[in-house]
């Protein structure tokens, strides 16, 4: 089975944080949300992201 069409079937979500001080530091973190096969939620591992947000759409969150 190809990973698109797994994809179609159950899509994947995630929890995203960012926080933006004053002096213009960012952080932001994405933790995909996994749903084990015995039931429950769960926070998989955070991808931590330091860098600026730039761009047009860089403030949308």
């Amino acid at each position: 089975m190809a990973a698109t069409a797994r994809l179609k079937d159950r899509p994947a979500k995630a929890l995203v944080v960012r926080y933006e001080c004053r002096d213009g530091a960012q952080r932001m973190w994405i933790s995909p949300i996994v749903r084990p096969k015995t039931g429950g939620v769960a926070l998989g591992d955070a991808l931590e992201m330091g860098e600026t947000a730039e761009g047009q759409f860089a403030c949308l969150f």
